[in-house]
């Protein structure tokens, strides 16, 4: 297996349909180039060494077809690779194509993210797959980043901030305020 370094530069105002076949080109002719391995590209350019990052890139995307073991009597089985307790990219996103399910798997650098912040990332993923599929000509800069719910949550529950202020005398003057505080 290797790593296709990629980069791709998104134009907020194309489709996504139009985006997703231009990075289909785009990785149609990186797989030209896939017998160059990673590790030979890294050790070509020679980038500066950092123990605590990964050299060229701190993201990485796999796509997977689930691998399919021969039945045992009426036992089907699918095997899957075991969880690492380590992730050698900041994120690391492993999506499996199960037939009627797409399962991900994520890998993150703990010292870098909270598991908070990474379930936000895959609920805004989410979003933007969702969206995408049921309008996939939309622009991309159109596609919503956030749930109803998270949007809800945002704009009107969070912002329930509103205080009565007792403004007779002298508590209702702001630098009152502040000496009461």
């Amino acid at each position: 297996v290797h790593y296709l370094p990629i980069r791709t530069e998104i134009d907020g105002n194309m489709g996504f349909a139009d985006y997703l076949k231009r990075l289909q080109s785009t990785l149609m002719d990186a797989r030209e180039h896939q017998p160059c391995a990673l590790g030979d590209i890294i050790r070509a350019l020679n980038p500066p060494t950092d123990l605590s990052r990964t050299p060229v890139a701190d993201v990485a995307f796999n796509f997977d077809r689930p691998m399919l073991v021969d039945p045992i009597g009426d036992l089907s089985m699918i095997a899957s690779l075991p969880a690492k307790n380590a992730s050698s990219w900041d994120i690391f996103l492993n999506v499996t194509d199960r037939g009627d399910v797409v399962e991900l798997d994520c890998e993150f650098n703990t010292d870098i993210f909270t598991r908070e912040t990474i379930f936000n990332f895959l609920e805004i993923y989410q979003v933007i797959l969702e969206s995408a599929s049921a309008d996939i000509d939309l622009p991309i800069d159109r596609l919503p980043l956030l749930s109803p719910q998270t949007k809800e949550m945002m704009l009107v529950k969070w912002n329930q901030t509103a205080q009565s202020f007792d403004l007779e005398g002298d508590s209702g003057l702001v630098h009152a305020r502040f000496d009461q505080q």
